[in-house]
């Protein structure tokens, strides 16, 4: 993917789709390891949705979607997330780039919970099970109606539903797994993608850094 698509794509084929990723947080990042494949719907069309977590501050996102004239999903983006240093890294498969971008302060991975809701000013949908999971909804209202259901075993959503001006969004839990070990390469850029730093320079520096940014292991 070019560079100059890679905002619009965050955007357009929404890579965070969990409004729960709004609001800062004491814990902004989900605390259970996991990895998780969903079916997610929305006017764009069908895709499946891959995020994996090692419950360290670490998340991976995949998002693949059909697109006209096409029979498979395509990968679109994939996304790294390294709460612990506040940086989101865009793989560019095409050009075998890895953007480092800084993550917004606002931004929170971690499940809502009761104190979460009230930050969002919503209310709690109760309890129930879903697939066989045990599950606390949620619904606020982030610029459209939005319900959420996390798994308490799962760590995980489990369904999420949105309606907003473009139109409805679902996302349902397809398939979970518990993340496997030695797993850490999930959360880095592949060794033969070049590293372009784009993070802010400190406001007190007389030049740009140079070389590429330390990344977690």
């Amino acid at each position: 993917m070019k560079p100059v698509l890679v905002a619009a794509t965050l955007v357009l084929i929404g890579i965070i789709p969990c409004a729960a990723k709004t609001a800062a947080k004491k814990l902004d990042y989900p605390p259970k390891a996991f990895d998780a494949l969903y079916d997610q719907t929305s006017a764009l069309g069908t895709s499946s949705y891959r995020e994996v977590s090692d419950g360290k501050g670490h998340v991976r996102i995949e998002n693949n979607m059909i697109l006209p004239g096409h029979k498979h999903h395509i990968k679109l983006m994939v996304l790294l997330e390294d709460y612990p240093k506040r940086q989101l890294i865009v793989l560019d498969s095409v050009n075998k780039v890895a953007h480092v971008k800084p993550m917004a302060p606002s931004q929170s991975g971690a499940p809502i919970d009761k104190d979460r809701i009230k930050e969002l000013a919503g209310k709690s949908l109760g309890v129930k099970v879903i697939d066989g999971h045990p599950c606390h909804g949620w619904e606020y209202d982030d610029g459209g109606k939005t319900q959420v259901w996390f798994g308490d075993d799962t760590g995980c959503e489990v369904q999420f539903t949105t309606e907003g001006q473009n139109g409805t969004q679902t996302q349902h839990l397809r398939k979970y797994d518990p993340l496997p070990q030695n797993s850490a390469a999930l959360f880095a850029p592949p060794p033969d993608y070049k590293i372009q730093n784009e993070l802010a320079p400190p406001a007190n520096a007389s030049s740009p850094p140079s070389g590429p940014p330390q990344l977690h292991p």
